[in-house]
């Protein structure tokens, strides 16, 4: 049978099937770890870590497989440096600040090991609220920015378990960023909706990224449990902001059953959800003014409504542009500088509308 070990001397995976090292040989292991900082976790084989043997026996440089395991034989007995090199892949991910070559001195027949530890590189958020309780099922997003500075990358996202904690090991150094998802900042683009205007509805997001997708729900004010109308929202970049979007231009047939003039709406995306604030739902009417032969005339007044909305008018050629509160009634008007005068009011064909 020829000998096996005739061939130049070099290195060899652990567990490959070879013959055993001759008595007057000698092995040298190599084992590479990530181990966690803190305790908690069992250490973890390090693939594509460099390691070199050099005494005697002339060896060439390896890497790691995947279980972070290599072995060295045949060797001359004696003493020999170990060393174990991080590409810079893997120099971002462990700390190998105390990585230091070894020596070992293996006996003829004999086999010695090399353990290098090193520690992971890790991050960790908690999740809580302002009593300081820990929350679960939060959305939450993980971006990086590296050292030499730039723009911060997403490299991973989730929902925080129990106890809000959301850790992460081996990640690279530089300045990581968390960002739990949540919806702020809701507002209207204009203080008043009016039926058959365009309107912007927003808020601003955090952890959300450009073209995620949300929705808008049109509330009544007085009743948040009635919705009376739902629009589709995304994500999108506006004046350096990303922030959750939707037109809006709203319809009468909506309102049907609305008995005010009050609206709000409820944004949400993912599990994050935020309220606006309450703006007045109006309705363009064309009021008219004219005397008691039907003349058309220009005067100014006041109308006043049963929410509480004053109306100055100044009619021309009789006719006046009026925004009319939706779903509220004219209680009176004022006519300033006339002692007497006979005033009638009728019912316009829709919700809202009058004629004085």
């Amino acid at each position: 049978m020829p000998n096996p070990f005739k061939s130049k001397p070099g290195s060899k995976k652990l567990n490959d099937p070879v013959s055993q090292c001759p008595l007057n040989k000698a092995e040298i292991r190599i084992e590479v770890y990530g181990i966690d900082p803190r305790g908690q976790e069992p250490r973890r084989p390090i693939a594509g870590v460099d390691v070199d043997v050099n005494g005697a026996t002339a060896t060439k440089a390896a890497k790691t497989p995947a279980n972070g395991q290599w072995r060295y034989q045949p060797l001359t007995p004696g003493p020999y440096t170990v060393t174990a090199g991080f590409p810079s892949d893997l120099d971002e991910r462990y700390d190998i600040t105390n990585v230091a070559a070894q020596v070992k001195t293996p006996a003829a027949g004999g086999s010695e090991t090399a353990v290098f530890l090193v520690p992971w590189t890790w991050v960790e958020f908690i999740v809580k609220d302002t009593a300081l309780q820990t929350l679960a099922n939060i959305d939450w997003k993980l971006a990086r920015q590296p050292m030499a500075g730039g723009v911060f990358t997403k490299y991973d996202s989730g929902i925080t378990v129990a106890d809000g904690k959301v850790y992460r090991k081996e990640v690279r150094t530089g300045t990581h960023e968390f960002t739990v998802k949540d919806l702020t900042m809701p507002q209207w683009s204009a203080t008043e909706a009016v039926i058959g205007e365009e309107i912007v509805l927003s808020a601003r997001t955090d952890g959300f990224e450009a073209g995620d997708v949300g929705s808008f729900e049109i509330l009544d004010a007085y009743n948040v449990v009635t919705i009376l109308e739902i629009l589709g929202g995304k994500v999108k970049s506006t004046g350096g902001f990303l922030q959750l979007e939707a037109k809006w231009k709203p319809k009468e047939s909506s309102f049907t059953n609305l008995k005010q003039s009050r609206i709000m709406f409820r944004a949400s995306a993912g599990k994050a959800v935020t309220y606006s604030g309450e703006v007045p739902l109006l309705k363009n009417e064309v009021l008219k003014f004219e005397d008691q032969k039907g003349h058309a005339m220009d005067r100014q007044f006041d109308l006043y409504f049963s929410g509480g909305t004053h109306r100055a008018i100044t009619t021309v050629s009789g006719k006046a542009d009026v925004q009319v509160p939706w779903g509220e009634t004219l209680l009176w008007a004022k006519f300033p500088g006339l002692t007497v005068a006979q005033v009638k009011v009728e019912a316009g064909a829709n919700t809202g509308a009058i004629v004085v």
